[in-house]
């Protein structure tokens, strides 16, 4: 690409709003997506944010876990294990869960290859 072409598309850019103050050295849509996504987020925050992402997810997993598990379990006088345990509702969640996960997955893939090949 020459310089005048490509300086042709960056005052294209600039005045359709679009900011790019590092010029269009862009090679293909990965490295302008991880740089889009590599400033979103500043870097002292990640680790605040990647914790915290895993925490929650953490704490879902082992309440669903415990609400499946709870029921093989003998019962107990704690209030919220018994509350747990007596609950019908959240111990056919999970179950009922992975197959609607997986039609998604499949449809996820299947829009990919559409759009890749289109």
């Amino acid at each position: 690409m020459s310089r005048i072409h490509r300086h042709g598309l960056l005052t294209v850019a600039r005045h359709k709003g679009i900011c790019c103050d590092q010029g269009l050295h862009l090679p293909n849509a990965m490295s302008f997506t991880s740089w889009r996504f590599s400033r979103l987020i500043p870097s002292d925050e990640r680790g605040f944010w990647g914790w915290t992402f895993l925490s929650v997810g953490s704490v879902f997993f082992f309440g669903f876990f415990a609400a499946v598990i709870s029921k093989l379990l003998p019962r107990s006088d704690v209030a919220i294990i018994a509350a747990i345990q007596n609950d019908w509702y959240y111990c056919f969640l999970v179950p009922l869960t992975l197959p609607v996960v997986m039609v998604a997955v499949y449809f996820h893939w299947l829009s990919m290859k559409m759009f890749k090949h289109a």
